[in-house]
């Protein structure tokens, strides 16, 4: 019987039901896979089982459910909740997707005298899935983050009546381990679209080069045998990410590639820990630490109220039941937020309410920069308590060896005191009105002077 190989020229497989907000629809052409056994590697592992599939045009979307009874919605919970209802959104897409998912066969057999050597084996079970995505784009945002706890909810709810430690394990397997490896001739995209205090459509964009490849890895716990071990683990490996904001999309589009990104660097490392207790009044435990290596950063004022919005919308209540506000619903919690940028160099445009096009063309304005060894920001939020009237809330900035200087833009009238630059104002007065605001560097008095190179892009 085995190996067993399938071919199917299209597919279309949707998930949902008049319980849940939305309904998966999940599409492909020209699906080819493979399902095998594979011999033991020595006396101590088990047999293994191996399905593979290879799709072209994969794609994930939601559309929104009809049949759901939408008087069950939270209208406290997050912003422009019935205009996000009624949205479809594609949440992924890639050119082709391959996936091999691998698992050890614990106590199988083919062959009956095979029978006591499956009893021998020693190794732990291991459950793998590998993941590769061409060219992907992946729209995550808060709203989606709620669409899939509502299917996790539905699907695989937890129960605390059900034990989540196994002191004895053996045989059964501890994590599930899923690895997703970007690949292709065009960087990567994930979006993460959200709703402003304004009610305003925004986005973040983050984008990643493929070669090499960047790497998204997970372990989720099936079968434990502590409660140190009960962890949920994602590492995000991505090589030259850019990121940038929606804000200005029509300014954007006449940018050179990547002139619009607010953060640039040469590696961002994600990792994100969160432990569960095994009884609900027990403390979880949530870690996220970022990571930014040989990072330059520019920013305006705006850009702080954009990714608070971000957070807050990404951190709303749960949106699809009335939220019961009981004691015994109530679980304490503890959230810590590391953010690093390793060898950076950071632009903080001064004026409180700079125009849009300032952050592209940022030489031009009048601006902070700061060269640090190391940025740091900790910052840690427990709720230990139902209903507590204070939180304590720690929040720290670590600054290493930084450099800290103070830019006033060519034009600026400081620069032509004392008839110094006299020869620059009559440069400019050269130039249409046209030019002047359109050119980036109207002189550079720091290169004819001093030939300082600190204030580079």
């Amino acid at each position: 019987i085995l190996p067993m190989t399938f071919s199917v020229n299209a597919m279309l497989v949707s998930i949902g039901n008049e319980h849940l907000p939305s309904v998966l629809f999940f599409s492909a052409k020209k699906v080819k896979g493979l399902f095998t056994m594979i011999k033991r590697e020595d006396p101590q592992h088990s047999l293994k089982q191996r399905i593979t599939f290879h799709m072209k045009e994969a794609k994930l979307r939601s559309i929104p459910n009809n049949e759901f009874d939408k008087s069950k919605l939270n209208p406290n919970s997050m912003r422009c909740l019935d205009r996000r209802f009624d949205k479809n959104r594609t949440i992924f897409y890639t050119d082709v997707l391959n996936v091999m998912y691998t698992q050890d066969a614990f106590g199988c057999y083919i062959r009956s005298e095979d029978k006591e050597k499956a009893g021998l084996a020693t190794a732990e079970p291991k459950s793998n899935i590998q993941v590769g995505l061409k060219n992907a784009k992946i729209d995550y945002g808060s709203y989606t983050d709620k669409l899939r706890s509502a299917f996790m909810r539905y699907f695989k709810p937890f129960l605390f009546i059900n034990p989540i430690v196994y002191p004895i394990s053996h045989g059964r397997v501890k994590y599930m381990e899923i690895t997703m490896a970007f690949f292709g001739d065009q960087p990567a995209q994930i979006t993460v679209p959200f709703t402003s205090t304004q009610g305003l459509s925004e986005s973040l964009v983050i984008k990643f080069d493929s070669k090499p490849e960047s790497i998204i890895t997970m372990a989720i716990p099936q079968y434990v045998s502590s409660v140190a071990e009960n962890k949920m683990e994602v590492i995000c490996n991505f090589v030259n990410p850019r990121i940038s904001t929606s804000l200005s999309n029509s300014i954007s589009e006449n940018l050179e590639t990547d002139e619009d990104a607010i953060i640039r660097s040469s590696i961002l490392l994600v990792n994100y820990i969160s432990f569960s207790p095994e009884k609900w009044f027990q403390d979880s435990f949530t870690k996220c630490s970022i990571l930014f290596e040989r990072c330059k950063t520019k920013l305006a004022p705006y850009h702080i109220d954009f990714l608070t919005d971000l957070g807050t919308d990404f951190v709303s209540t749960y949106p699809f039941e009335e939220t019961v506000d009981d004691i015994d619903f109530f679980q304490p919690s503890n959230f810590q937020v590391t953010l690093q940028m390793v060898d950076a160099k950071i632009q903080l445009l001064s004026k409180n309410n700079p125009l849009f096009e300032y952050i592209y063309k940022i030489r031009n304005h009048q601006r902070m920069v700061i060269r640090t060894e190391m940025f740091g920001i900790y910052l840690q939020m427990p709720s230990k308590y139902f209903h507590e009237s204070e939180k304590e809330v720690t929040f720290t900035v670590q600054l290493n060896n930084p450099i800290l200087k103070f830019f006033l833009p060519n034009n600026n009238m400081n620069q032509f005191r004392r008839n110094c630059y006299k020869w620059a104002h009559e440069e400019a007065e050269k130039k249409t009105e046209f030019e002047v605001n359109d050119n980036d560097q109207l002189f550079d008095s720091k290169k004819k002077f001093n030939n300082n190179n600190d204030d580079d892009d």
